[in-house]
């Protein structure tokens, strides 16, 4: 079996009828485990029959804003295993600052999202969505805070295809009566787990909510809850606050939807917001069209974080004019973002000689706002120290005169490893001003640096 260290789980643990249900995002993957005793509860078959469901369709769904499967399913009599790529937590964790989680660490409590990370994230998913409704011909039909996964490194990725199901092209036919009935407003554990959450579930999805029973499916079913996702996470609260009662469902249908407070929702998103919530499906829009509405495009520190993520598929000029820019207002980001999403991929760059002059700026700048533990966090170190071995001309002088900056930052294993032979090489170099530089930094560090690694 796939485990995974006690001390790198965040274990939230539930009650559920008969057995405990444990499911642990991990600083590695996903850990699904069930502990149960003599008996199953009823309804036992039905969820656990969703998970292996659902962890099938995270391994034959290949997209990257789909959470990457690392080992498949492993199950016996007493747990489930799933590994995935490194996971932060889900969406509901970060909202509710992980409280439901008594053993996450530190660097968990109390996080919350930035106006521009929930904007981006939310561009992410409604990426992914039209991806499973117009090439994969899937509505997921279970999209909630839940089911939306924060990797390590921020990105938002969509997980919870317990329920997906094939449709035909959107707003055409599809699979007709595709619909899950709500018969208790206290349900158990068991029976709520094996629903989608209604909060989040459109009109057409619940059992008896519409006049017309031959609906078929489509992907309008996950715009309507995409909306409400997008009005939760703007305003910080729910749209449809029902539970599992449908009769409150039903009358927030007819009556939350149609006034619902729009004033804390930008301008040029209230309408389309409006329109994705519409009761009849045909008139919603896609989730092209909420990616491609202006509050998405109208925003310039969104429209850098897309060309850092496609940023291989540009050309050299495309490049070092980008970067020449982004020096300008970089500081407008948080300091996740920066070391999640910028300088990363930035980092990279510096391997293209026609760039590196361009992105080096920009590094070291981002750079000197960092603590040790961001540069860390970022991951960067293993892609800096080529560079640093094969450094030449400006961009080794560059490199001399951050030393102490880098020297700060790094752990302590990486001085020797990584900082002396860049030193070295500046020393060897022809270049006299990398040597001042190096020296000037040498002084500087030498009464803090261990006298082994002086020797050496």
């Amino acid at each position: 079996m796939l485990l995974l260290p006690s001390d790198t789980m965040l274990q939230q643990q539930q009650s559920v009828g008969e057995g405990l249900l444990l499911i642990s995002p991990c600083l590695y993957g996903l850990l699904f485990v069930s502990h149960f005793r003599a008996g199953r509860a009823r309804g036992y078959d039905t969820v656990f029959e969703q998970q292996r469901r659902s962890c099938n369709q995270m391994l034959r769904i290949k997209h990257p804003g789909v959470v990457q499967v690392l080992e498949p399913l492993e199950e016996t009599n007493a747990q489930m295993v799933i590994v995935t790529e490194p996971i932060f937590g889900s969406l509901h964790n970060v909202l509710t600052q992980f409280s439901d989680v008594p053993t996450a660490p530190d660097d968990r409590l109390g996080v919350s999202l930035s106006q521009l990370e929930i904007k981006y994230g939310l561009y992410h998913i409604s990426e992914t969505l039209q991806f499973l409704h117009h090439e994969a011909k899937l509505a997921h039909c279970n999209l909630n805070p839940g089911s939306v996964v924060v990797t390590r490194d921020g990105g938002w990725k969509l997980a919870g295809f317990e329920f997906v199901a094939s449709i035909a092209e959107f707003g055409g036919p599809g699979n007709a009566g595709v619909t899950f009935e709500y018969t208790s407003a206290c349900p158990s554990p068991w029976e709520e787990y094996s629903q989608p959450r209604l909060a989040y579930t459109a009109p057409e999805l619940v059992g008896g909510c519409l006049a017309s029973s031959d609906v078929s499916l489509s992907g309008a079913a996950d715009c309507f809850s995409l909306a409400l996702l997008t009005y939760q996470l703007i305003t910080g609260r729910q749209l449809m606050p029902v539970g599992s009662s449908t009769g409150e469902y039903r009358s927030r249908l007819s009556q939350s939807l149609s006034s619902a407070d729009m004033s804390e929702i930008a301008g040029s998103l209230q309408p389309l917001l409006r329109a994705m919530l519409s009761l009849q499906s045909s008139a919603r829009p896609n989730a092209a069209a909420f990616a491609g509405c202006q509050w998405f495009s109208e925003d310039m520190l969104l429209r850098c974080l897309q060309f850092l993520d496609n940023i291989l598929q540009r050309d050299s000029g495309q490049k070092v004019a980008f970067l020449k820019d982004l020096l300008t207002f970089w500081q407008q980001f948080d300091d996740r973002l920066l070391q999640h999403r910028i300088l990363p991929p930035i980092v990279q760059e510096m391997r293209n000689d026609m760039v590196a002059l361009a992105a080096l700026p920009v590094v070291l700048a981002i750079m000197g706002r960092m603590k040790p533990e961001g540069f860390a966090a970022s991951g960067i170190l293993p892609v800096l120290k080529p560079i640093f071995e094969h450094a030449d001309g400006e961009v080794l002088l560059a490199l001399a005169r951050h030393l102490s900056v880098f020297y700060t930052l790094m752990p302590s294993d990486a001085h020797g490893s990584v900082l002396v032979p860049l030193m070295l090489r500046a020393f060897d170099s022809n270049n006299t001003r990398a040597q001042e530089e190096t020296l000037k930094a040498l002084q500087k560090l030498a009464p803090d640096m261990p006298y082994q690694l002086l020797r050496d």
